[in-house]
């Protein structure tokens, strides 16, 4: 199988097929389960696969979360069967595992358990809880964005030190386009337009539409461990971060993986279900992106890891062509970037390079016309994405933003299943 195994639904990631956690128990021990006490046993009692199943059916059956205090014991429970069913190659059962683990760990974010309490457990079954940052570790990731992109990082700490609500030139502000970018291949395809708003009564180009016929070009995720020049010569126009990641293990034997539900082709990258409610579901290279609640969310990662389909979980701003973020939201501000489909097909990504909040960037983008669903991508630390023009054939990419930040896609590889990107029809 190469760098895949057997080990959920369909194929794992070698590097990320999980160990046991370790509980305090010994982990060798065969499992013997009582279908409704779910005893689980110091020896052997011969029973087959098939009686884990049975008992994982009667959680299955309950329809309700479990109460707080019960969560940790069912995880552990339910991560010996997925380790079980991992080494029988028992794959409809190690599915079942993941997705009544998922719930959980939903159930746990809900009542705001203790992530550390549940943490090896979940990872054992491949949902990976990003870590909460307390005020060192904050201060520690702000620096090393810092040593990365003191420009970038020096303007968003200037643009959150103050915090001034939400801003009503951005909310109120007339959304034009101006000059068009030759993307690859003439633009016959894709399409890259200045967005500019008239703010204090000047028009000012505040960033970029690139608009995709879907009939042309598809949206894909880029292949591991991808770089400038093999992405060129692979025909890559456009690349983007898809969610942001977060780190699995401690250095130096740690790897990054998205921070949400992350599905290529059937394999998961992470199944962690955050709160977030935009899905977005890539078929024959056209993403739709859908409204889902929890229950959704978790329905639509178990088709896709069972089809071999691919999708990812991100925060839906538009929905039906309106802005669905509350006005309380959080006034964090940051460069952005989104993905949009349209109600006349395709489908488009949009930067905006000033320091904006989510209701603010909600409420830009909801005046781009036949706008029809729109979720957050993540611009992270160095704003990293960009496109290539008719003029750059030869590898080099035109980085998103404004030069300030290492949007630049060059010789290094960007990391596996984070990046999503824009190619031509073979």
């Amino acid at each position: 199988m190469g760098d895949y195994q057997i080990g959920s639904y369909g194929l794992y990631p070698s590097y990320l097929i999980p160990s046991p956690p370790v509980t305090g128990q010994d982990k060798r021990q065969e499992i013997c389960c009582d279908e409704a006490l779910w005893n689980v046993g110091t020896q052997s009692c011969g029973s087959p696969l098939s009686e884990e199943s049975n008992a994982i059916r009667l959680w299955e059956a309950e329809g309700l979360s479990p109460s707080s205090q019960a969560i940790p014991t069912r995880l552990e429970k339910l991560s010996q069967v997925y380790q079980k069913a991992v080494k029988d190659n028992a794959v409809e059962l190690a599915q079942r595992c993941q997705i009544l683990a998922m719930k959980y760990v939903q159930a746990a974010e809900k009542s705001n358990m203790n992530r550390e309490s549940i943490r090896p457990l979940a990872e054992s079954m491949g949902i990976y809880i990003p870590r909460s940052r307390g005020r060192i570790a904050g201060v520690a990731h702000v620096a090393s964005l810092y040593s990365s992109n003191s420009s970038g990082t020096s303007m968003k700490i200037q643009a959150n030190l103050i915090d001034s609500g939400q801003d009503p030139q951005y909310i109120n502000a007339d959304l034009s386009f101006t000059s068009e970018t030759p993307i690859l291949f003439g633009g016959q395809g894709v399409a890259g337009i200045d967005i500019s708003l008239l703010i204090d009564g000047t028009p000012t180009i505040v960033g970029k539409i690139i608009v995709v016929d879907q009939n042309i070009a598809s949206l894909e995720y880029l292949p591991k461990e991808m770089n400038g020049p093999k992405a060129a010569q692979e025909g890559w126009i456009v690349f983007s971060s898809a969610n942001y990641s977060v780190t699995v293990g401690n250095y130096p034997n740690c790897t990054t993986v998205p921070g949400t539900i992350s599905i290529r082709d059937g394999i998961p990258s992470n199944l962690y279900p955050s709160s977030s409610t935009g899905a977005v579901v890539i078929r024959n290279g056209v993403p739709e992106i859908l409204q889902a609640n929890p229950d959704e969310m978790v329905a639509l990662a178990a088709e896709a890891m069972s089809s071999g389909g691919t999708m990812f979980q991100s925060h839906l701003l538009v929905h039906n062509g309106e802005s669905i973020v509350p006005t309380s939201s959080d006034t964090d501000r940051d460069v952005r970037r989104v993905l949009i489909t349209l109600d006349s097909g395709g489908f488009a990504l949009v930067q905006i390079d000033e320091f904006i909040t989510l209701y603010e960037l909600s409420k830009i983008i909801e005046k781009i016309p036949n706008i029809k669903e729109a979720v957050n991508l993540d611009t992270g630390g160095g704003n990293v994405g960009g496109y290539r023009t008719i003029d750059q054939s030869n590898g080099q990419y035109t980085p998103f933003g404004d030069g300030s930040e290492p949007g630049e896609f060059d010789d290094s590889n960007l990391e596996a299943d984070a990046f999503i990107g824009v190619r031509q029809r073979q």
